[in-house]
């Protein structure tokens, strides 16, 4: 005869089985397809503004209506860099020196 030890491990065994392993799955699934929303809207959202050149309050709103939807809490934060470029001269005092290169610089 079977002891009990061995019956109620193989129950415990079953339940984890059955029951937590698939939700485990399925939070993970639902985590993946939450990151792959997120990133397909803040992508969207970069190029936009990238393409304009600025950012509206429509645009902002339709980006957080984007991410919330997910589920999740989000903390936004934006950078603007902007970049400047200065001419390469080999006498700064004669602009007909130019060498036909520029030096970039972020701000």
């Amino acid at each position: 005869m079977e002891s009990p030890l061995s019956k109620i491990v193989a129950v415990l065994i079953a339940i984890v089985l059955i029951f937590i392993y698939p939700n485990y799955q399925a939070s993970e699934r639902q985590d993946d397809l939450s990151q792959i929303v997120a990133h397909s809207a803040v992508t969207e959202f970069v190029d936009s503004v990238r393409t304009k050149g600025y950012i509206t309050p429509t645009m902002y709103q339709q980006f957080n209506d984007q991410i919330s939807a997910t589920g999740n809490v989000f903390d936004i934060e934006m950078e603007h860099e902007h970049k400047k470029y200065f001419p390469v001269y080999t006498d700064p005092a004669n602009p007909n020196t130019f060498q036909g290169t520029f030096i970039t610089d972020t701000e």
